[in-house]
């Protein structure tokens, strides 16, 4: 009898040890990730609609204290002209700069029902202007002025205002930051793409990233891409080039968010 019950034990002790086993998570870190200045302000994102972006910020987000990268004058002028060189109107197209905002993209007061065109003439008519009908404008450029960063700002908008308004051609600069240019550039036609030639772009730019010494960055981009938009991806293959360890599940939740530029997916920055 007692023989007949452990026949039965041990084979839903063998089972269970199997189960456990083969569900057994494995936690990948120590990453060979390198610092970027800029990924306090500027990281991959998920879509191309810049002002999308900046309403989402504006309506959910406490934005004094992000964003302090940005805010240095120096930076804030150069990550312009990378703008410009990628492209103002594949981030904000013409028709929705000239569109009054939607109330379901922007729950907000300030610049509900008026377009982004509306809002930069206001911003640039009350730079110099002492207006208290205009009180949201002159608050925006007192946080200017005490950043230090007023008069670039003014300059960017008058560009703006000319590439939109008046449709000028942007001046380009002589050169640009050449990593924050690649690393939006190729987010930006990674974006842009097709079924037809995203996976080659994910490739591309998953090596650049890997060759760039971010490898975290690179490995979060190709698992991003291949559960929820591009199953032709050989993601398994493109992991083995990268430099990482198994740690322990703390280590994990430690470094979770430690990636520079591409974010754990769905967790993405500004």
């Amino acid at each position: 009898m007692r023989f007949k019950l452990i026949i039965p034990f041990l084979f839903l002790t063998i089972t269970f040890s199997c189960s456990v086993t083969k569900n057994a998570e494995v936690y990948f870190g120590n990453w060979k990730e390198k610092s970027l200045p800029f990924s306090e302000s500027i990281t991959f994102q998920n879509s191309n609609d810049l002002l999308a972006i900046i309403l989402n910020e504006k309506f959910c987000c406490s934005t004094e204290k992000k964003y302090q990268w940005l805010r240095n004058p120096i930076n804030l002028s150069s990550t312009f002209e990378v703008m410009k060189r990628v492209g103002l109107q594949r981030l904000i197209s013409q028709e929705k700069y000239m569109t009054p905002i939607p109330d379901d993209l922007y729950w907000g007061d300030d610049w509900l029902g008026i377009s982004a065109n509306t809002i930069v003439h206001k911003m640039m008519d009350s730079y110099h202007s002492k207006s208290e009908t205009e009180i949201y404008y002159q608050k925006f450029w007192s946080r200017r002025r005490a950043e230090g960063n007023a008069k670039v700002v003014f300059r960017i908008l008058e560009e703006v205002d000319a590439i939109y308004w008046r449709q000028l051609n942007s001046v380009l600069a002589d050169s640009v930051d050449t990593l924050l240019y690649q690393l939006v550039s190729r987010n930006v036609e990674l974006n842009d793409s097709d079924s037809l030639t995203r996976a080659q772009l994910t490739q591309n730019y998953f090596l650049y990233l890997h060759n760039t010494d971010l490898d975290y960055s690179a490995y979060n981009l190709i698992i991003n891409d291949s559960k929820y938009k591009n199953r032709g991806l050989n993601t398994d293959s493109l992991a083995s080039l990268l430099n990482y360890s198994i740690v322990s599940e703390e280590r994990y939740l430690d470094d979770f968010q430690e990636a520079e530029w591409v974010k754990m997916p769905f967790v993405t920055g500004p």
